[in-house]
């Protein structure tokens, strides 16, 4: 399934306290393509996006701004990207969250690159694994800047490199690591 905006216009969504404005949910694996949106929140605490699937999620050229922002739920494999977007006042920007047992062995993997985070409210990017299958990520070449925690990693292994990470009120949290 792709969503992609050619760059003619804007191509706009929006999120309420009710619902977010896009949800991808399914029990089969599926593969999904988000490029050039806007997704406005409203000022909502609800996800724009919700990843409550198995499968591979790549967000590229979007902003979402004034919402709760990416929320992934996984329990099996999947493939999270991120690239080149940017995310701006939202309570939260960016979270993984995989949980639950899973015969599938393989990492949730979270690549997070050229994307700038600013002004959101909890934490920038927010990676936690407390089932079988660990998550795997890289952040690279991005800006994770004044938000209350810039990145929040719980039971996670992965590398951040060539990011700025500034004027949060906790740059980086670490627990329980992998």
């Amino acid at each position: 399934v792709s969503i992609i905006n050619d760059g003619v216009g804007v191509a706009g969504l929006f999120s309420t306290e009710a619902a977010p404005a896009i949800t991808i949910e399914g029990a089969d694996y599926i593969s999904v393509l988000l490029r050039g949106l806007t997704i406005d929140g409203t000022a909502s605490h609800t996800a724009a996006i919700a990843f409550i699937a198995k499968g591979s999620l790549t967000l590229q050229n979007c902003l979402v701004k004034n919402s709760g922002g990416l929320a992934a739920f996984t329990n099996a494999s999947s493939s999270i990207q991120v690239l080149n977007s940017t995310f701006s006042n939202n309570a939260q920007a960016i979270a993984v969250h995989q949980s639950g047992n899973s015969q599938d062995t393989n990492p949730v993997k979270v690549v997070i690159d050229r994307t700038t985070i600013t002004g959101t409210g909890v934490a920038g990017i927010r990676l936690k694994s407390d089932g079988s299958n660990p998550i795997s990520f890289l952040v690279s070449n991005s800006v994770v800047s004044s938000n209350g925690t810039g990145i929040y990693l719980e039971g996670v292994e992965g590398v951040v490199r060539t990011t700025a990470i500034t004027q949060n009120y906790i740059g980086i949290m670490s627990l329980s690591g992998r």
